[in-house]
């Protein structure tokens, strides 16, 4: 493993060859086996390299590090050729964030000691970034190559790397952890899902027999029209006397003689 992020589980393997050397398949699955084991917390393994990957080495690739609760993305030579032909794609993501690559090679701390010799001076890099990013198609394959690092799919990943360790908590270190010992003749199995989908059915069998076992009307008569539904009853609404305030006049009609003032 060449670079490991910081503040994400991302670990880099880069392979400098030429293009029409092969990679070692069993050398690449054993650098993800130590990969994983050494770092429990990674997500997401890259290979970065400059020949290509056929289809089969890539997919046993994949399956590998899939086992091991990992998701591997290929950058290799072919993966640029449908929208940046004769580009190699290390040189396309460089040139996609030209001023961190910049900063990168002008770090005496990210240079290869053998190598640095032969380190290009850093405006001739700078020309041939803004060469790449001139091309017609560069907009297309960055807009892709974005769109394929946001929408990963990490999660199922995720989930069977924490079932990994939690197995291996359970095993090996249950009584560190939990403060006692893991019996396995002990288990019940049991799923949330089952449970959830127990719960939901009967809740959709209640909800249908109180919905459709209401009482209907008798069918009406051949030829007679169905009678109109009853109304609601209604009592008939009735003005309500205002109470009389204590202490205020007010007058009060039907007095013979006219309208009388009383005092409540």
């Amino acid at each position: 493993m060449d670079a490991l992020a910081d503040n994400t589980p991302i670990a880099l393997e880069m392979k400098r060859y030429g293009s029409t050397t092969k990679l070692d398949q069993r050398e690449l699955q054993g650098e993800i086996t130590e990969a994983a084991r050494v770092y429990p917390h990674l997500q997401l393994w890259v290979l970065v390299t400059t020949t290509g990957l056929d289809a089969l080495a890539a997919q046993a690739l994949r399956d590998s590090a899939a086992a091991q609760g990992l998701f591997v993305l290929i950058l290799d030579n072919t993966d640029t050729q449908a929208e940046l032909p004769y580009v190699p794609s290390i040189a396309a993501v460089c040139a996609g964030y030209p001023e961190i690559t910049l900063q990168g090679i002008t770090n005496p701390d990210w240079h290869d000691r053998k190598r640095s010799s032969l380190m290009p001076p850093r405006q001739e890099v700078h020309d041939e970034l803004q060469a790449i990013r001139a091309l017609p198609r560069f907009p297309q394959w960055h807009e892709r190559f974005r769109t394929e690092l946001t929408t990963l799919p990490l999660e199922p990943f995720i989930t069977k790397k924490q079932n990994r360790r939690l197995a291996q908590i359970l095993r090996y270190e249950a009584r560190t952890v939990f403060g006692t010992d893991f019996d396995a003749s002990q288990v019940v199995p049991r799923t949330a899902k089952q449970q959830i989908e127990a719960w939901f059915q009967q809740a959709i069998k209640t909800y249908t027999s109180r919905t459709f076992t209401r009482p209907f009307p008798p069918p009406a008569a051949p030829g007679v029209p169905p009678a109109p539904p009853a109304l609601p009853s209604v009592a008939p609404a009735r003005r309500l006397a205002r109470p009389a305030r204590p202490g205020r006049r007010h007058r009060q009609r039907g007095c013979r003689g006219g309208a009388a003032e009383r005092r409540c």
